[in-house]
């Protein structure tokens, strides 16, 4: 099976290699794609081995060409997408040019191989710390989670590797080291004619890809760019080995036979450095980090611009699997690149051929013959780099200015600013940490109050007396209940026990404050801090808490630190409706104490009970004649102290009128209390109208008989005594205020 699986992508490739529909277009396609795949690895070396380490950028662009080639033919074979292109990107190459600069200062003495092998070792590095994320990300399916990165955040990283590719593309035009110091002196004529014409061609493709929009435009622009180039040169009289020494070309340096590849050998690895290695390593988890970002970002972008419905954490483990292979080889790690990836589609190439011969074209070039890549212009070069940094800087800081609000843009700025001055680490710092606050403001403002209850406003499902219900009803103000919601954390913790605090202000003071946690997702130790806080002002002022839907976990995170007193202060009860029994039986005992020592409260609630009192005797009277002429034509049935009368999904047979005893209805998935039923209640009435599936399941809690009225009785009652079925549903209509 897994042989199979591993065996299909080249039993496909077969397949479409023997069409000719397919086969054609995959060879246009995937070769113009594999020479742009070169000419950014070229671009790319150049930025990561610029200034001192320029003498090494023909080898860098042995180990980023490896690295495209394999993360090309990898993803090709394992992705969803089956015209993919993914190789190292400029966001991270964008980090991997910081690290150049400081590889340089921190090895004494000439470039030499010592550079080189360090650097592959920091690029390798990379790739296999960013390929143990992605291969995590893939296997754990966790690439939603990825998603709770701030845009602004990722936008401004995005943004600021565009500043960075800007910079470093006038390295590679004027041959000096991207610093402040080298920008301001390349507006100096003498230097300006060197970086001046590059640029413009960069800003004229930008121009022209946003224009026309076409995937051949890139392309286009390259091989015009070449061809007036060197028409340029002929026409001003110089060689092309002038231009090549003259730094005007790129150049192989003297590699034998054109090949790129080994960069060094194998005996050369123990020159590495890994000193120098482990002082950078917080600028290659800095790498590894926003390329994952640029992973995350881009994978959705080409499911958006292609309409291809992908498997986020399939091209993952792709992209995994890949960087492995560029780690091994000392290359950095790459991820899909939507604009080229999309050009199989829309070239009619959506293959699995169009990458696979867009790799042989990369190998050619890396194992055969490197030397047709000399007619490359280093201005062109950097015109490429500019272009990719340009669009950048105006896609993630100057498009997306109308969609967002001017706090979220400021970060943006913030982040570009910083590491353009400071570095990478602190803006990615500075970013994460104002976004933090920002969200602990926005946050801190959400409600986790809503309006309080009282209990005038709401009673319990326990079935009372008719003294006691007009008890509470009389005593409702010393009842009051909060339902929280969301996260309650240390921006919104002491805002809403300031609320609760206005309950204890109340005139009379309540007897109990129910704090309801049913629609809280959780809180945080200053959360359970600021709850202390209201726990012990309740305990001063004789307010018991009822703390209600609380799951263990929070509950002991609650008590833990809590003090004795204010800990037998707080009751904990299932769910709002049991902690409203507990409130409600504490004010009814309350008044029984305080009217055994004065007559006069209860003297008031005889006239407050007396017309609800009739009312039930009425009820009670007609449910005592109504059962006695039911009696001879419905079925007695008793049940046992919980056992259950009614399951969940059950069909009853008919109306069960409850003799004696009580029972309770609860909520089948969460066991809620739905309501009570006493002597005169009506149960499962539309089950006397037709076939009826209960929602709710009805437990006796003491001893309990009813009488069961079949729809066939019902019915037969219409046509002989109709007296008797009117007498029937007119206390049914009746049982809706009881």
């Amino acid at each position: 099976m897994l042989l199979t699986k591993l065996l299909e992508p080249f039993a496909e490739l077969l397949n479409d290699a023997g069409r000719m529909s397919k086969l054609w277009p995959a060879l246009s396609i995937g070769a113009i794609l594999g020479v742009l795949v070169i000419i950014f690895q070229i671009s790319f070396s150049a930025i990561v081995f610029s200034g001192p380490l320029a003498p090494l950028a023909i080898r860098g662009v042995g180990l980023l060409l490896f690295g495209a080639l394999v993360t090309v033919v990898i993803t090709g074979l394992t992705s969803n997408y089956k015209g993919i292109i993914s190789f190292p990107m400029e966001v991270t190459i964008s980090v991997l040019a910081i690290i150049g600069v400081g590889v340089a200062a921190s090895i004494d003495g000439p470039v030499d191989q010592r550079h080189l092998v360090t650097m592959a070792a920091i690029m390798g590095l990379t790739s296999l710390i960013a390929a143990a994320a992605y291969l995590s990300i893939g296997k754990f399916r966790l690439t939603n989670y990825l998603r709770f990165i701030p845009f602004p955040v990722a936008a401004g990283i995005l943004a600021a590797t565009g500043w960075i590719l800007i910079r470093g593309s006038l390295a590679v035009m004027t041959g000096d080291v991207a610093s402040w110091d080298a920008i301001v002196q390349s507006v100096e004529p003498s230097t300006l004619v060197k970086w001046g014409p590059g640029v413009a061609y960069g800003v004229l493709i930008f121009f022209a890809s946003r224009k026309w929009g076409h995937f051949l435009v890139l392309p286009v622009a390259l091989a015009m760019g070449i061809l007036l180039y060197h028409l340029a040169l002929l026409g001003l009289g110089i060689s092309i080995a002038e231009a090549r020494e003259d730094g005007l070309l790129f150049s192989l340096g003297g590699a034998q036979s054109g090949a790129l590849w080994p960069p060094f050998q194998p005996s050369e690895l123990g020159l590495i450095e890994w000193s120098v290695v482990f002082s950078q390593m917080p600028i290659i988890l800095a790498a590894a980090f926003v390329t994952l970002i640029a992973a995350l970002v881009y994978t959705n972008a080409l499911e958006l611009s292609s309409g291809v419905e992908l498997d986020m954490n399939r091209e993952f483990r792709a992209m995994g699997f890949a960087s492995v292979a560029a780690g091994l080889g000392g290359s950095a790690p790459g991820h899909h690149v939507p604009p080229l990836s999309t050009m199989s589609l829309v070239g009619g190439a959506y293959t699995r051929l169009t990458p696979i011969i867009a790799a042989l074209v990369v190998a050619f070039a890396i194992f055969l013959s490197g030397a047709a890549l000399e007619i490359m212009p280093m201005t062109l070069l950097g015109s490429l780099v500019f272009f990719v940094g340009f669009r950048n800087m105006y896609t993630w800081l100057y498009a997306v200015r109308k969609m967002l609000p001017y706090v979220d843009y400021g970060i943006i700025l913030l982040i570009v600013g910083v590491i353009a001055v400071a570095g990478f680490i602190p803006g990615i710092a500075a970013g994460l940490v104002v976004t933090v606050l920002i969200f602990a403001f926005r946050f801190s403002r959400v409600e986790v109050v809503d309006a309080p209850v009282t209990g005038e406003h709401i009673q319990s499902k326990k079935r009372r007396p008719i003294l006691h219900r007009a008890i509470l009803a009389d005593q409702s103000s010393l009842i009051q209940g909060y339902h929280l919601k969301g996260y309650i954390f240390f921006g919104s913790a002491y805002p809403m026990v300031d609320r609760l605090n206005l309950a204890l202000d109340s005139d009379p003071v309540p007897k109990c404050v129910i704090v309801d946690f049913d629609s809280v997702t959780g809180f945080d130790v200053s959360a359970g801090s600021a709850l202390h806080r209201f726990a012990r002002s309740a305990r001063v002022r004789g307010t018991r808490v009822v703390v209600t839907s609380m799951s263990r976990a929070y509950r002991a995170m609650l008590l833990r630190g809590l003090p004795m007193a204010d800990r037998h202060n707080i009751h904990f009860a299932e769910d709002f409706d049991y902690g409203l029994e507990w409130c409600e039986d504490l004010v009814i005992e309350s008044w029984d104490r305080l009217a055994k020592q004065q007559q006069e409260p209860r003297n008031v609630l005889v006239d407050v009970s007396k017309e609800e009192a009739e009312r039930v005797s009425d009820l009670q009277a007609r449910f005592a004649e109504l059962t006695e002429r039911l009696e001879p034509h419905a079925e007695a049935v008793d049940f046992k102290a919980g056992q259950m009368m009614v399951e969940i999904g059950s069909h009853p047979p008919g109306i069960q009128l409850l003799v004696s005893g009580l029972a309770t209805a609860h909520h089948g998935l969460d066991h809620h209390r739905l309501r009570e039923y006493g002597p005169g209640s009506v149960l499962t009435v539309p089950a006397a109208f037709g076939d009826y599936a209960s929602k709710e399941e009805i437990q006796a809690e003491e001893g309990c008989r009813v009488l069961v009225l079949t729809r066939e009785v019902r019915q037969s009652l219409e046509s002989e005594d109709p007296d008797l079925a009117m007498r029937l549903y007119s206390y049914l209509l009746s049982q809706g205020g009881d």
